[in-house]
């Protein structure tokens, strides 16, 4: 993990974090605020952003690349809770108890801003719009994940696989939109882990969505050919839905 000044050029990128932020947000409040930036930070695949019980004192703005959330049991046991990406602010579960309740690992080689909670905060009691867009953006954040784990915990392992690449369809960006493909940071395993299957299970389900004319995935990139497929799996009752109709 390295630390960079807040306005770091990387490979010819400038990576700003003022850049970043919110479109909606007023100009001279995008300004202020990324002045709070302390540092971008880079991180290779498995380097840890936050550990799970380290006291809360930033949140992150992502830059490039993805992270998963994970919760460590007692036991040791892992589960992923969430994935996230570009544009995404992670660090947001420390403000309840003012620790980190999850680690935040790096899925891939990625980028983010860091924003030290106590000139954020500052920054809140002074400016009303700030507060209301953090707000907003927690309260969706928590809404998301609890509509998420209620429709897993009701679906079947074919579904389950199905909606997990309909949600990633819909919410990430693609790296040829035309075509449809985007970049799969996470492995089989993760995949499963996030969505209650084991890996053995995720990866036979991926297999027969690839059958099926469904997805395509090469190279850690995953093509999107066949939309009615996957949503015929996501709503069919059956643990091997017939395919869609041409």
């Amino acid at each position: 993990m390295k630390r960079y000044a807040r306005a770091h050029i990387h490979g010819g990128a400038d990576y700003s974090c003022s850049a970043l932020l919110p479109a909606d947000l007023l100009p001279a409040l995008r300004a202020r605020l990324a002045d709070y930036a302390s540092a971008t930070i880079a991180l290779g695949r498995g380097e840890q952003l936050a550990r799970r019980g380290e006291p809360f004192r930033n949140l992150y703005l992502i830059v490039q690349g993805a992270f998963k959330l994970v919760h460590v049991g007692e036991g040791g046991g892992e589960q992923i809770v969430s994935f996230h990406g570009p544009r995404d602010l992670i660090g947001l579960d420390g403000f309840a108890t003012h620790v980190h309740a999850t680690d935040l690992v790096a899925l891939q080689s990625s980028m983010v801003c860091e924003f030290p909670i106590a000139a954020i905060e500052a920054l809140a009691e002074s400016d009303p719009n700030l507060l209301d867009h953090l707000l907003a953006y927690i309260s969706e954040q928590l809404a998301a994940a609890e509509q998420l784990q209620h429709m897993l915990g009701s679906m079947s392992a074919t579904q389950k696989i199905a909606f997990f690449f309909m949600h990633l369809h819909e919410v990430l960006p693609g790296t040829d939109s035309v075509a449809m493909v985007y970049e799969l940071p996470m492995t089989r395993a993760e995949i499963g882990n996030f969505i209650g299957l084991s890996m053995e299970t995720a990866s036979r389900l991926i297999s027969r969505l690839q059958a099926a004319g469904a997805i395509s995935i090469k190279r850690r990139h995953v093509r999107f050919l066949r939309i009615d497929v996957l949503r015929a799996w996501q709503t069919s009752s059956s643990s091997f839905p017939v395919e869609a109709v041409v």
